[in-house]
């Protein structure tokens, strides 16, 4: 029988998926036992035997309820139905289901604000190149100020990046209340190297491609400022992945797990 140990399982989203798949939420399994006992008793006097001794039928029932913490039961049912809906990583469209192998890299949210700096002093010039149709500096830094703010992200975020085992990278980001502990000791444990896990994820899509065309018509603006802000954090991403030239996109994960592996005795 595989074993898993779940590092991470995204529980709000495994409940709507349970309850649209099942019809429900399994909330407790009980299971109840009956013990019948009869008790011996013999017959006094003013009874008339023909032979031997008259037992008396006395019976009691004990009833017990055992209720059981289905626990991972759910998890593991919906992950048995979306693995017959996932897609080829190559085949992989926005929304689409993928189950990956691979290596986990943890981007806590310091590292984030020292990295984010970098990223924005080589594409900060970019960025600004393409917000063009904004003349006032003063806004155009208040622009950059919230776009690393974004780029960063909120301290109780852990970003993530994750190489294939094909050797594409993605990035995302994991909801810190469905992670456990074990996940930020493992990360020390491993040091610069990868952890390996196993993935069910729902792609989102391929990376913004800045196309560094400025906005010209104030009508466009909000449009355009999203446009741009994608770009810049597109690149910011890549400066995180300190190597890497090229991320494919992103990864909203479901579960993330490893085998636990042995030899059943018999």
């Amino acid at each position: 029988m595989a074993l898993l140990n779940f590092l991470y399982k995204d529980e709000a989203f495994i409940a709507s998926l349970y309850a649209q798949i099942f019809h429900g939420k399994l909330i407790q399994v009980a299971m109840e036992q009956a013990d019948t006992k009869t008790l011996g008793k013999e017959m006094g006097a003013g009874v008339t035997v023909v032979s031997g001794k008259i037992q008396g039928g006395e019976t009691t029932h004990a009833a017990r309820t055992d209720t059981i913490d289905p626990h991972d039961a759910v998890t593991l049912d919906v992950l048995s139905h979306l693995s017959t809906m996932c897609v080829e990583e190559d085949r992989a469209t926005p929304s689409s289901i993928v189950m990956l192998g691979g290596g986990l890299f943890l981007i806590p949210y310091e590292l984030r604000k020292i990295i984010v700096d970098v990223g924005f002093e080589a594409n900060q010039a970019q960025f600004l190149r393409s917000l063009g149709s904004i003349p006032d500096k003063k806004n155009k830094n208040k622009i950059l100020e919230y776009a690393k703010k974004r780029c960063v992200g909120e301290p109780e975020e852990i970003r993530f990046f994750f190489c294939s085992d094909s050797g594409i990278w993605y990035w995302g980001t994991l909801q810190k209340q469905y992670i456990i502990a074990l996940m930020e000791t493992l990360q020390l444990t491993y040091g610069v190297e990868p952890i390996p896990v196993s993935m069910m994820a729902v792609y989102l899509g391929d990376m913004w491609k800045n196309t560094g065309q400025a906005t010209t018509d104030p009508a466009d603006l909000p449009v355009g400022m999203v446009r741009c802000m994608n770009g810049l954090t597109s690149m910011t991403n890549t400066v995180f992945a300190t190597g890497v030239t090229d991320i494919r996109g992103s990864l909203a994960p479901v579960t993330l797990s490893q085998n636990i592996t042995g030899t059943q005795a018999s």
